[in-house]
């Protein structure tokens, strides 16, 4: 092998053993509501709260219904409006987040206790996103470092 190329070798191998691993910064909110009120909350994966996010609310591909700014702890309520269909949007920056959920019609006996229900969507999980994404950044090495090998031997 030639010096340069131990030289890099090394160099990258001192690189990954070092490096911390990679985080991604993504926005989640969650939407919950009482018999009166409905309540955002929004944080990123680190538990950072999204303080000053902005929130839309909007009735389901239709007109805007009530918007605000996210408190210091990453918090916004509102009134509960009537029932329906819904889309939370939850935005800070480059982040965005999109909840929809439905307000159901209340019961007309108000004798039990108020649920708090809470929606989330599903999102793939990080250790598998990180394991594909390295995997492929490996594979895609290996595949031109053995290319270079076969032009430079022919």
């Amino acid at each position: 092998m030639r010096p340069t190329r131990i030289l890099v070798l090394a160099a990258l191998a001192v690189v990954g053993a070092t490096a911390s691993p990679a985080r991604a910064h993504d926005l989640i909110a969650k939407v919950t509501f009482t018999a009166t009120e409905l309540k955002v909350v929004a944080a990123y994966d680190d538990d950072t709260p999204a303080e000053e996010a902005k929130v839309t609310l909007s009735v389901h591909k239709g007109a805007e219904v009530a918007k605000g700014v996210l408190d210091a702890k990453g918090v916004w309520t509102t009134p509960l409006p009537p029932p329906g269909k819904y889309v939370i949007v939850v935005r800070d920056g480059g982040h965005r987040d999109t909840k929809e959920f439905t307000i159901e019609a209340p019961a007309p006996a108000a004798t039990e206790p108020v649920v708090e229900m809470t929606y989330e969507r599903w999102r793939i999980d990080k250790t598998l996103g990180l394991s594909v994404g390295l995997g492929l950044l490996l594979g895609g090495t290996l595949l031109y470092v053995l290319l270079r090998r076969r032009r430079s031997v022919s």
